[in-house]
């Protein structure tokens, strides 16, 4: 007989049983989707307990999936505080020694003073009287990039990138999956989270690792995998994603291909041929899955539609943002060098809408919204942010040899040339589910490249700070400033 099977109990422990209860509750009382998430979120707390980059994947799907534009945000928020608390909470637990660690790279001041600069503007926000929910709002993101420091200490490439990238797939499938599922029903246009970039990031990453593949069946294998994540981003009919997703393959293609030389070019040829020619075959099949002749008719409308101003189902998006630049204008005036504050709320007629007037904190234009909140010294340090992370990440794409590590740089770098163009039309860093994966993907580059660190600590006579580098030893000699 075997002993092992003899010794199984024949019912799950109260642990399993508890776990059960409490998925099913959420499902019943709030709704499935949240009992998903409460679901994964308590499976990797079983399997690895207050582990920081597991428990920082959980709070990045998590935010992926708030839906700004669906109402209840106040309650999702509040679900992904608590993650967020865990997540703090086990950043603690493993972290030991390196709690006050700051991990040092080009980043690093461009990220401080952006934070510092957010900060002040919320102090001011709330010494000016602005609604404490609009200030949380808007400073919720903002600490979701301090995390880039955090991850920046615990990421190790070998321990956690594969670990990572596999998340973050299934991210991707999930948001891919609502995608295709929404646009089956309504079989036009739509929004929020059943489309929003993080199938276009993954995509663009597989196309790096298929760049980057020494095994042609493996270039082939990658290349085809990031097709329904592009076939997602082609369905949201978002100008904002195509956009992107065009700019981060041009930036993949020239990183992988100037000085390369004949070969490598080749092979941008193969991988961008296969994704295009394959993308063209992908759309015609979804006009007949979809039952819909009129969908590649219906993109090249779309996308003539960029720059047009007629009032139109095409085009209103447009004007409602010629509106709201026109009104926040007026407003950036009154302050352009220092802003109005975090949580400054404004009200836009939409004519469209039937002149409807409401307060509103928000803008589609991310650019404008900085500038109205923090002024042009937001707006400079957020394009600082920007340019710093493109050349840290494009030069340690050029420098490494391992695959998987210039593919996470490359991916990082094309991300950034992706935000900077997104953020024309959108609002990403004035969301948690952008941040949150910004900080993640850049705090990760850190820790791959970054071999400085300074170290805060107290000592029984006076606070003191210790500089080291990335394999420190245990007590490394202090050095006062």
């Amino acid at each position: 007989m075997n002993t092992l099977a003899a010794k199984t109990p024949w019912m799950p422990s109260y642990g399993w049983w508890l776990l059960t209860a409490a998925v099913v509750a959420t499902g019943v009382f709030m709704n499935w989707f949240i009992a998903l998430g409460v679901l994964v979120f308590m499976m990797v707390q079983i399997f690895r307990p207050f582990d920081f980059i597991a428990t920082t994947l959980v709070v990045t799907a998590g935010s992926t999936f708030v839906y700004y534009e669906g109402g209840n945000l106040t309650l999702q928020l509040s679900l992904l505080t608590c993650a967020i608390v865990l997540m703090l909470t086990s950043y603690f637990f493993t972290a030991t020694g390196r709690t006050f660690t700051l991990r040092w790279s080009p980043l690093t001041w461009p990220i401080l003073m952006y934070l510092g600069w957010a900060l002040i503007n919320a102090a001011r926000g709330v010494l000016t009287g602005y609604p404490p929910k609009s200030i949380l709002f808007e400073l919720l993101p903002v600490l979701a990039i301090a995390t880039t420091f955090m991850v920046a200490n615990i990421f190790q490439a070998r321990r956690d990138l594969h670990l990572v990238f596999v998340a973050l797939v299934g991210i991707a499938c999930g948001s891919a999956g609502l995608g295709f599922w929404v646009f089956s029903v309504i079989h036009t246009h739509t929004s929020g989270v059943y489309f929003n970039w993080v199938p276009g990031l993954m995509a663009i990453f597989m196309i790096n690792l298929a760049l980057r593949s020494k095994n042609l069946y493996a270039t082939l294998a990658w290349a085809l995998g990031s097709l329904p994540f592009f076939m997602h981003q082609f369905l949201s009919f978002r100008r904002a994603l195509w956009i992107g997703c065009i700019a981060g393959l041009l930036t993949t293609a020239l990183m992988f291909g100037i000085r390369g030389g004949r070969r490598r070019w080749s092979h941008v040829g193969l991988v961008m041929g296969l994704v295009f020619g394959s993308g063209a075959v992908g759309a015609v099949s979804l006009e007949l899955l979809y039952g819909q002749a009129d969908i590649l008719a219906a993109s090249v409308g779309r996308f003539a539609s960029i720059g047009n101003t007629e009032l139109s189902m095409e085009t209103r998006s447009n004007v409602i943002r010629l509106i709201e630049t026109a009104g926040v204008l007026k407003l950036i005036w009154q302050s352009p060098v220092v802003g109005h504050g975090l949580g400054f709320t404004f009200v836009i007629p939409n004519p469209i809408q039937g002149g409807r007037m409401r307060p509103q904190w928000w803008m589609d234009q991310n650019y404008f919204l900085i500038w109205v909140t923090q002024g042009i010294i937001g707006v400079a340090l957020y394009a600082w942010l920007l340019w710093r992370g493109f050349l840290f990440t494009l030069r340690h794409a050029r420098k490494r040899q391992d695959p998987w590590e210039a593919s996470w740089f490359a991916t990082t770098a094309a991300m950034t040339i992706f935000l900077t163009l997104y953020s024309v039309s959108d609002w990403p860093f004035y969301q948690v589910g952008p941040a949150f994966l910004i900080a993640l993907l850049y705090g990760a580059c850190i820790a791959m490249a970054s071999q400085r660190s300074i170290q805060f600590h107290w000592s029984p006579s006076a606070a003191g700070w210790r500089r080291g580098g990335d394999r420190a030893p245990a007590e490394p000699a202090t050095e006062n400033p």
